[in-house]
């Protein structure tokens, strides 16, 4: 009886380190970007300035971030596909796909803690790339800090 005890204990508290050390394994909760140009983000456009990323979902298969400025009208909720790579960029970023003069959020990577997601592409953006007489670039933006 007591074994049974003492097995029990030593098995909860083998639970509780590995849970621990998976919350400890999430993604940052808050990332700092500072964009130099206007953006579309979820269908909404926003002003050139700096902005603050915000993990709301870490743990599911999609990453659902906030996005908000320094306005209170300057937010959105993203909802982006995590990618098998997160060494994309090789150092944290915000990137955006550039069609002409008018960039669409397109993803963020932090590989220092192996994360990575893109956004799917809205009705508006997906109709410009269609039009659009010049290729798609793609645009890395530094994270600052977090």
């Amino acid at each position: 009886m007591k074994k049974n005890i003492v097995t029990t204990i030593v098995i909860a508290t083998f639970v509780a380190l590995v849970s621990v050390m998976a919350v400890s394994a999430q993604v940052s909760s808050r990332l700092k970007v500072n964009v130099p140009f206007d953006f579309y983000a979820n269908g909404k456009l926003f002003a050139a300035g700096s902005y603050t990323l915000e993990s709301i979902s870490p743990r599911s298969s999609t990453a659902t971030l906030k996005l908000s400025g320094q306005k209170n009208t300057d937010v959105a909720i993203l909802m982006l596909q995590r990618e098998a790579d997160t060494t994309v960029f090789g150092q944290a970023v915000v990137s955006f796909d550039r069609y002409g003069d008018t960039y669409y959020l397109a993803g963020v990577s932090n590989p220092n803690e192996r994360f990575a997601a893109h956004a799917i592409q809205s009705r508006s953006e997906k109709n410009l790339a269609r039009a659009a007489l010049a290729p798609k670039a793609t645009v890395a933006v530094k994270i600052e800090s977090k």
